[in-house]
Parts: structure tokens; sequence; C-alpha cells
């Protein structure tokens, strides 16, 4: 979080000035443009996340040690699900150190304490503030426009990707993030809203707009009913294959091509848990080379999972990742004719198709 320009501190401004009810009635009154999470199946295969169960996978023991008081606090909001990314959260705001470890003293929620970077000083009314904060942001991102709040709108599920990342910046950029979103997240808009802001303002920076991946390195998604059945589809909410696997241009194309018109700064998920191998941009003899920035995880059973042109990797070498796991972004690195993800399967070294795989994971394991 960016203490020196927070914008939360702006928020807690305008709630205190005369522009609330102009920007009230631009949330009312906006466009709907709906974030839509594709559930077909099909071809395309994979788990449907919003079936999926989030799970924070940081190790800090001073977050940890905030656990039962989280599960107690989100209990009473009815945000008992979303215990994992409150402590991920958490790991990112304060690495659970301090009297504000949720960095909820420039919320609207805080009511006891001085509207100032750390201004609460009791840990559990922090949490409590900033679990309010984040339902609010994430009644937001779940809203049939995706950008309207009501007090008792629905929450998305906890395995929705695409609209806890909405949900996620909105937390770090205040509830004007919204209406410029309308309705989906990318990393690219995000870039866009802090400069935009960052230049209204007069200041150096507005927020952060890294802010999604830095949450989603300490949170995970499991396969939920699926049952680890199927392999996560690597781009939720993106589908299209624009390439399949095998002979392509004269040569033997090792991967599937994943794009569509929006799919440029779409987060990348880990198709299954391993340890992290590669994580960067794959120079030449590496055996990435090519690839532009990529990551490569392998499950330890000589299964690798590959993932290629990334604009940015969320994660680093020896890193132990979960299926579901934001891992990078999709972009067009290296040797590559515009956005995409190119997701490969190495099976000992050598690469098959993915799709029998990302529809049966069985298959995959007794390959």
């Amino acid at each position: 979080m960016e203490h020196l320009w927070s914008p939360k501190k702006i928020v807690t401004a305008i709630l205190l000035s005369t522009i609330l009810p102009l920007f009230m009635i631009l949330v009312l009154v906006a466009g709907s443009i709906g974030a839509v999470l594709d559930q077909s199946g099909g071809a395309a295969g994979g788990v449907n996340l919003g079936t999926g169960i989030g799970q924070y996978t940081g190790t800090n023991q001073n977050v940890l040690a905030y656990q039962s008081t989280v599960e107690t606090i989100a209990a009473k909001y009815g945000m008992q699900d979303f215990v994992g990314l409150i402590l991920a959260v958490m790991d990112q705001e304060s690495g659970g150190q301090g009297t504000d470890p949720m960095q909820a003293a420039e919320g609207g929620f805080n009511t006891r304490y001085p509207h100032q970077p750390n201004g609460i000083l009791d840990p559990a009314y922090s949490i409590e503030c900033g679990i309010q904060e984040l339902k609010q942001v994430l009644q937001y991102a779940a809203s049939a426009d995706g950008k309207t709040y009501s007090p008792n709108g629905p929450l998305p599920s906890p395995g929705d990707i695409n609209q806890i990342s909405l949900a996620l910046q909105g937390y770090n950029f205040g509830p004007g993030w919204f209406s410029y979103a309308a309705g989906t997240y990318s990393q690219e808009k995000a870039q866009a809203y802090s400069a935009i802001m960052a230049e209204k303002m007069g200041w150096r920076r507005y927020g952060d707009p890294l802010y999604v991946p830095h949450v989603l390195e300490h949170y995970a998604v499991s396969e939920g009913s699926a049952g680890g059945e199927s392999l996560m589809w690597p781009v939720p909410g993106h589908t299209n294959i624009t390439s399949g696997f095998g002979s392509r241009w004269g040569t033997t194309h090792k991967g599937i091509d994943i794009s569509d018109g929006s799919v440029n700064g779409a987060q990348i998920v880990a198709a299954m848990g391993g340890t992290v191998i590669q994580a960067g941009f794959g120079v030449s003899g590496s055996g990435y080379g090519g690839y532009g920035n990529c990551v490569a995880i392998d499950d330890g059973n000589g299964v690798v999972t590959l993932y290629a042109h990334m604009s940015s990797v969320a994660c680093s070498v020896g890193m132990t990742v979960s299926a579901g796991q934001t891992i990078g972004f999709v972009g067009s690195t290296g040797d590559s004719t515009g956005p995409h993800l190119h997701f490969e399967i190495r099976l000992n070294g050598t690469a098959v198709d993915p799709l029998p795989y990302l529809q049966n994971e069985q298959q995959l394991q007794a390959a």
C-alpha cells in the first residue's frame, strides 16, 4: 500500500465533501457492462473457478496469528468464505505487523481513530474495518454491472478470480475505480487509472497498480466440487483457442494459444500445483528461448506446465504454488504476434496436446 499517496485518504475526504452525492449519482446511473466469467466448459474444458474455495497460501506467521480473529469477525459480516482472501490482503497491507494490520484507518468504516496512515491502534478493530471495506468492494464487483454498490448485494464466489481482482484493485484505489473499470479488471486498466489519477491529483503516483498480483501471490483457489478430476483452465474467463497443438507453419506447435479481444492483461493461474522452475524472460539456450516472460511449474512426477508470452510474472523460482494461484498476466513478449497465452504440458520433457489433460487430470496422472 502506498501510504504517502493513499487513495483511502482521498475516499475519506470525498465522504466529507459535497462530491459524495454527485459520485453516488454517477454510480447509480452507470451503464451495464457485465464482468462475466465464461463457464461453458466444452472443448476448452477446465474447472469452473466459480465453485472454487479460496485459500491463503502465505507462510507469514504474523498474519497467521490473526487467523482466529479473522474467522470470528468474518463470520459476523457474512465473509466466512473469504478468510483466505482477507489474510492475503493483510499480508500485502502490513505483513500482519503494527496496530492497523488491514491498513483500514483511512477507509470509510473507521469511526474511532484518526483517518491517517496507521491511525488505528486496535488490531481487532482494524480487521473489522478492513473486512467491511473488503466486503463492500466485493459487492461492487459482484453487482450486475460490476460498478454499483448495494449493502445487501451479493458477493462473488471466493473462486471467481475475475470479480475478486476487480474488487481488490478497488480496495486499493477506492470506489472511483469501479466506474472507470466498467465491470472488468485488467492490469492494463489499473496502470492507466493510476496514471490518470496521479496526474489529476498532481501526485508522483497513485495507489499500487500491481496490487492485484501482489495479493494473489498469497491466494489460491482449489478445484472445489470437481474433486481433482480436471486441471484448472489457465486463463479464467477466456476460453477461445486461436491455435491448437501440432503442425503449424512447417514446424510443431508445442501447445495451445488462448486469446480473444479482451485477454491482454488477464490473470494466468496455475493449471496444477508444483514448484516453479522458471519465472522470467526465457533466454536463448535455456529451453525457454522465444517464450518471452514465462513460467514453468514442475509437479515433481515428471509433469511440467508451461505458460508463455506473459506481460509480467507473479511468482519466483523455487516457490511452491497451488492449482488456481495467479502466476502472471497475459501479454505478448518474446516471439509473439499479439497478446495471448501459449500453454504447454510436458511429460518427462516431451510436449503433448494439453486439451485432453485439461479435461481429465486422471489421464495425466496415468500417463
